[in-house]
């Protein structure tokens, strides 16, 4: 934070802040990832639900899993942005 003093005026203070430093390098860094199925996340991971232990309506569920042909993550395009902040304050 830089800070400029004006005569008889007051004080200018003026700031700048900066995220997501690695993305603004390159394109490739500082990417955030989510699920966007996540009523049924299992299901996109590959895991199905096939039977219980101990009978049907007892014991606890056993699952299947099956490697996923796509990718259960989508890059989230507004988290994965470089970003600024320019501040300004004045005090008198």
């Amino acid at each position: 934070m830089d800070e400029i003093k004006v005569t008889k005026v007051g004080t200018f203070q003026i700031s700048f802040s900066m995220a997501n430093i690695g993305n603004l390098i390159n394109k490739d860094w500082g990417r955030s990832y989510f699920v966007p199925n996540t009523y049924n996340s299992t299901a996109s991971l590959g895991l199905t639900k096939s039977g219980n232990l101990g009978g049907v309506a007892t014991g606890d569920p056993t699952y299947t899993f099956q490697k996923p042909t796509t990718s259960p993550y989508t890059v989230d395009q507004l988290a994965s942005r470089f970003q600024g902040q320019l501040g300004l304050r004045y005090s008198f």
